[in-house]
């Protein structure tokens, strides 16, 4: 199961999906009947862009101002993210909200907050 709770019934190799895509183009001719796959987009016959993508350290300002603690190699082992929270040089991993309670509970402080505050203002994001 995933973090949702739902079966996850695939497979995360995407170059067997790919190479799939590829034999099932290559004996159309062969298989008329063969069922197509579809939904799915073959990175393979792109070139590569040469980018590469990282996850940035959050600088030290930054976790002073909004009194983030600094990440700590000796800290505790079962902590969720530990990769992406050594990434960012936090303590806690900082990530966006995404669980349906965490969706309510932003939902109902971002009503409070702007329904106590100045209606004609805009949220304090920061």
């Amino acid at each position: 199961m995933n973090q949702l709770g739902i079966v996850f019934s695939d497979h995360l190799d995407v170059w067997l999906t790919n190479n799939l895509l590829v034999l099932l183009k290559a004996t159309k001719c062969l298989i008329p009947d063969s069922v197509p796959l579809t939904g799915w987009v073959n990175g393979d016959l792109y070139t590569p862009g040469g980018e590469t993508i990282t996850i940035l350290c959050i600088p030290d300002s930054t976790c002073a101002y909004f009194d983030l603690q600094l990440f700590d190699p000796s800290g505790d082992e079962k902590l969720e993210h530990k990769f992406l929270t050594r990434c960012q040089c936090t303590k806690y991993t900082v990530i966006s909200i995404h669980t349906t309670k965490e969706k309510v509970l932003f939902k109902r402080l971002m009503q409070h907050n702007l329904n106590e505050g100045n209606q004609s203002s805009k949220p304090d994001w920061t």
